[in-house]
């Protein structure tokens, strides 16, 4: 059937996936179509990691493609309307009685609490009661976040951590503070995926 354009305005003949890619973006959707999802990106950490610091630190892995040395997810807005829905999840533990994760946006803290004295503002810990048996576990935890960067350019989103104390406190991540590879021993896998949803 040819394309026809009509004198009321509108266009008859135009076959479903008719108009070439890239054509459409979130800014040129309709208004009252926010929430759909535009793209969805996730960076899965599969490899064991250990802190002893501190001081907030980059976890070591990858983006979702495989490149760079930090663990994080990357994503490029298609609008500034457009909102991030950051899903966390991960596998640790905390050699002596705490570890604190903060997330953070390129190099902004979000999803933080307030704060409040001296205390450590983070978005979530794991807690190790200092029993032996603790050490034979991993802690699952896990964040959901909007965030609204109002931007187009490349955004990277990922973790820091830190421990209560330095010196010889062992954080881990993906496995037990135990580095046993026995077959009652365990091994996990964290994620970090950015949804983004029209604004």
């Amino acid at each position: 059937m040819p394309i026809t354009i009509n004198g009321s305005g509108t266009i008859t003949g135009l076959s479903a996936g008719g108009l070439p890619a890239g054509s459409v973006t979130g800014a040129t959707l309709a208004s009252g179509v926010g929430g759909k999802i535009l793209q969805v990106v996730s960076s899965t950490k599969t490899d064991a990691s250990t802190t002893t610091t501190s001081s907030w630190a980059d976890i070591a892995g990858t983006d979702q493609a495989g490149s760079g040395s930090i663990w994080c997810a990357k994503i490029t807005p298609a609008a500034t309307s457009s909102k991030i829905w950051v899903l966390l999840n991960v596998n640790a533990n905390a050699g002596d009685r705490y570890c604190g994760f903060k997330l953070l946006r390129d190099s902004t803290d979000i999803a933080i609490g307030d704060a409040s004295g001296s205390c450590t503002r983070l978005t979530f810990s794991t807690f190790n009661q200092d029993e032996a048996d603790d050490d034979l576990l991993m802690f699952n935890m896990g964040q959901n976040y909007i965030d609204s960067p109002s931007s187009t350019s490349e955004l990277t989103y990922k973790l820091q951590w830190r421990n209560y104390s330095s010196g010889t406190v062992t954080t881990v991540i993906n496995r037990l503070v135990s580095s046993s590879t026995d077959s009652w021993s365990g091994r996990g896998a964290s994620t970090i995926t950015l949804v983004e949803i029209a604004g």
